[in-house]
């Protein structure tokens, strides 16, 4: 018998739809924060790469936190463009980027409705 359902929260409760702007609009501030002269495509791969690079690092951890993980990620970028006496920046990006892909997630139209409906069947959710 199943007592509960665990979700993930991307693609399932939430929709990816407008994430593909949102990243480029991210990228965009970064390289003007930054004061690069690459463009929005050229940040926005060395981003990915070392974005990559981390997740390759870091799928053996047991466990590791979202900060540790994306202050990671812009070390690496910032490596990979040559700048990284710009590490002082990391806490700006961690909330730009944090408030700017949250805002960017849109509810599944049938979210709460399923929510509810599972809730009120008696299931545990997570």
């Amino acid at each position: 018998m199943i007592k509960g359902v665990f979700l993930d929260v991307g693609g399932t409760l939430y929709s990816y739809r407008n994430l593909r702007q949102a990243n480029l609009q991210l990228m965009g501030t970064l390289a003007s924060r930054l004061d690069l002269e690459h463009d929005v495509a050229e940040v926005a791969g060395h981003y990915r790469h070392a974005n990559q690079d981390v997740d390759r690092q870091m799928a053996g951890l047991p466990f590791y936190l979202f900060h540790d993980y994306f202050e990671l990620i812009f070390r690496k970028f910032l490596a990979r463009i040559e700048r990284p006496h710009l590490q002082h920046h990391f806490d700006w990006w961690e909330e730009h980027q944090r408030v700017t892909l949250l805002d960017a997630l849109t509810l599944q139209p049938d979210c709460a409705e399923t929510l509810s409906r599972l809730k009120t069947s008696g299931l545990y959710l997570s």
